[in-house]
Formats: structure tokens, sequence, C-alpha cells
């Protein structure tokens, strides 16, 4: 049951760009509200999961599959908490990047994305990183002002 946890998500996402997931993420999240009501999952999707991987891995190698049927419940928990944990160290690196500009505090230089970088660094196409900066600022027009230009036409459009 652990499964419709991640199902929820992924297949949740998949839904927005397609139709063929869009009944797996509705199916998942009712398995997973009933999951956290502490109720029994009346639907079968972790069964179906499972068995869709195991008889593509039977094709492939039979021992594997083998051992990913008989231990699926642990490794669907084992995923989700990798799942989690990813997700949440990524949310602190992303604040960190946010409030301090970088998203390693202890070693800042490895941190691949830098804000301040150089105007002289440029990527492949020759943008420099402040591409936009630059352009409103030889032109003379601040962020603010742009922003303001906008709300103030907003209401003729």
């Amino acid at each position: 049951m652990v499964i419709c946890i991640i199902a929820l998500v992924v297949c949740g996402i998949l839904g927005i760009f397609s139709v063929k997931y869009r009944a797996i993420a509705k199916e998942s999240f009712k398995c997973t509200f009933r999951l956290i009501t502490f109720r029994p999952c009346n639907t079968n999707l972790d069964q179906r999961i499972k068995a869709n991987i195991t008889s593509k891995l039977l094709k492939r190698t039979p021992k594997l599959a083998k051992l990913v049927y008989r231990y699926f419940t642990l490794l669907s928990v084992v995923f989700v908490v990798i799942f989690f944990a990813s997700m949440g160290y990524g949310a602190y690196a992303l604040y960190n990047l946010g409030v301090h500009g970088t998203c390693n505090l202890k070693n800042p230089d490895e941190c691949i994305f830098d804000p301040n970088a150089g105007e002289e660094q440029s990527c492949n196409l020759g943008v420099t990183h402040n591409f936009i900066p630059n352009i409103l600022s030889r032109n003379k027009i601040s962020l603010d002002s742009a922003w303001n230009f906008s709300k103030q036409y907003k209401s003729i459009i």
C-alpha cells in the first residue's frame, strides 16, 4: 500500500500531460487517502503495479523478479523514504540558494548554481547569465518600473 503514495505523486504529475495516467492518479489518491485515515486500501493498485514490474523483470532475470516479488513492500517503503528525503534535501538546497545565495553552506564553491556569477561568464549560446538585468539597465528600466507599468495598463487590456 505504500506504493500508492509514490504512484500519487508520479502519476499526478504525469496525469497533467497524459490522459493515460489520470485514472491511476485518481485511484492512487483514493488509496492514499484511505491509507492516511488508517483504513485498508480497497483498490488493487499495488497488486497491479507489483505484477507489472515483476512481469517485466521476469522476461530478463527471473531470480531478480522473484526477489522483487517477495520483498516488494519493503522496496516500496525504501523508495518512499528516499523520495521524501530527496524532496526535503532539494527544498533545503533551494531555501539556501534563495536566502544565502548558495545551495551548499559548508562549501559554497561546490554549488552548481552561482547567482553571483560574473558578467563575463556565458553559456553555449553566448548569452550572459545576467542577460535580463543587462537589457533593463541599458534601457534604463528597473524591474519595479516594469512591474508598475504592467499593473497600470492591465486594466486597459
